[in-house]
C-alpha cells in the first residue's frame, strides 16, 4: 500500500523536475515579427549598413556620452561607450550579430522576408536563444532587453514618414484644378522680389475677370542658367477664365483626383528645398513616377517670403 502511494508521488516529483528544467534551463528561441513598409533590397540595406542601423537600433541611437563609432573592417558594427555590434554574417534572408557590453554578449538574427501580397513591404524577424522563464517573467538580459526594444524602434522608424523622411508625407489626391498661371526669370538675387510681381500680376488678372479667386496659391522655381532663376507662381480659381494668346497669364487645368505626395513642412522658408529632396526619396523607394513638376502650396498668408521667415506649407508632387 505504502509503495502504491510513493509511486504518484515520485512521478509527480518528477514532473516537477522536468517542467523547471524546461523552464529555466533548456535553450527556446525568442521570436519577434514586425511588419516594414519598404521592398527587400530597401530594408535589407537598412539592416547591415552602419549608417542605418545607428538610426533605429540601441543604445546606438543616443549619443550623449560621446560619437558613435561607425566599423566597417573587418567586421561592419557599431561601438559606443562600451557596447559593440558586430555584423558576423548575413546572406539574402538573414543576418547574424554579435552585441556585446563590459559583462555580457549576446548573439541574435535579423530576418527578412518579402511580403506575399505586397512587393513594396517586408516583415523583419528579431530571433535569439533565451529560456522559457525569461519569456514567461519578462525577466530577459539588458542586451535582449536593448534588441527587442530596438525592433519595436526599428518598426517606429521606417513606418512613421516623419522620423524616416523628416516630414510627415501623405499620398493625397489633386483638388483645385482650374489655376491661373504665370511665370518669369530673375536674378537669384531678386526670387522674393519676383515673387510678389507674379502673384500681384495674377490676382490683379483674377480680379478683372471675376475669376472668383479661392485662396489656394502654389509656387515653383528652377535654375535658368547661371545667376538666373525661373519662377512658376499659380492661384486657384473657381470660374473658368478665356485668356488671349498674347496674355502673359495663362489658364490651366490640373487633372482632379490624380495622385498628389504631399509633405508638411514648418520653418524658416529658405530651408524648403530640403523638402523637395524627402520627396525625391520618397518617390524612389516607393518606386512612384512624376506626372508633372512638384510646387509649394502655402498655407501661410501672403507672399514674397524670405528666406528666414517662418512659414507653413505643403510640397507637392503630382505621381502615378
Amino acid at each position: 500500500m505504502m509503495k502504491s502511494r510513493k509511486k504518484p508521488l515520485l512521478l509527480l516529483a518528477l514532473g516537477i523536475l522536468l517542467s523547471t528544467a524546461i523552464v529555466f534551463f533548456i535553450p527556446f528561441t525568442y521570436s519577434k515579427t514586425i511588419d516594414v513598409p519598404f521592398a527587400i533590397v530597401k530594408t535589407t540595406e537598412l539592416v547591415i549598413y552602419p549608417n542605418q542601423l545607428q538610426k533605429w537600433f540601441l543604445p546606438f541611437t543616443v549619443q550623449d556620452q560621446g560619437e558613435v563609432e561607425r566599423v566597417y573592417k573587418p567586421k561592419a558594427g557599431l561601438k559606443w561607450d562600451g557596447y559593440t555590434l558586430s555584423l558576423e554574417s548575413s546572406n539574402a534572408v538573414i543576418t547574424q550579430y554579435s552585441f556585446t557590453n563590459n559583462k555580457e554578449k549576446l548573439s541574435f538574427s535579423i530576418g527578412v522576408e518579402p511580403e506575399i501580397a505586397n512587393a513594396q513591404a517586408c516583415k523583419v524577424i528579431l530571433q535569439f536563444r533565451s529560456s522559457l522563464w525569461k519569456m514567461i517573467a519578462g525577466s530577459f538580459t539588458p542586451l535582449e532587453q536593448y534588441a527587442i526594444n530596438s525592433i519595436d524602434n526599428f518598426h517606429d522608424y521606417t513606418n512613421r514618414t516623419e522620423r524616416f523622411y523628416g516630414y510627415k508625407i501623405e499620398l493625397g489626391k489633386v483638388v483645385d484644378t482650374a489655376y491661373l498661371y504665370a511665370s518669369k526669370t530673375v536674378p537669384t538675387g531678386d526670387i522674393k522680389a519676383g515673387q510678389i510681381a507674379l502673384y500681384d500680376t495674377l490676382l490683379a488678372f483674377a480680379r478683372e475677370k471675376n475669376a472668383k479667386y479661392n485662396g489656394t496659391r502654389i509656387f515653383y522655381k528652377e535654375p535658368a542658367g547661371e545667376g538666373s532663376t525661373k519662377l512658376f507662381a499659380s492661384i486657384a480659381v473657381n470660374s473658368r477664365v478665356l485668356v488671349q494668346p498674347d496674355d502673359e497669364i495663362r489658364y490651366k487645368m490640373m487633372p482632379m483626383g490624380k495622385n498628389l505626395l504631399i509633405a508638411t513642412y514648418r520653418g524658416p522658408y529658405g530651408k524648403v528645398d530640403a523638402v523637395y529632396k524627402a520627396l525625391e526619396d520618397f518617390k524612389r523607394d516607393y518606386s512612384l513616377v512624376s506626372m508633372a513638376i512638384p510646387f509649394e502650396r502655402f498655407k501661410t498668408k501672403g507672399y514674397g517670403f524670405s528666406p528666414g521667415d517662418t512659414v507653413d506649407l505643403e510640397v507637392c508632387y503630382p505621381v502615378y
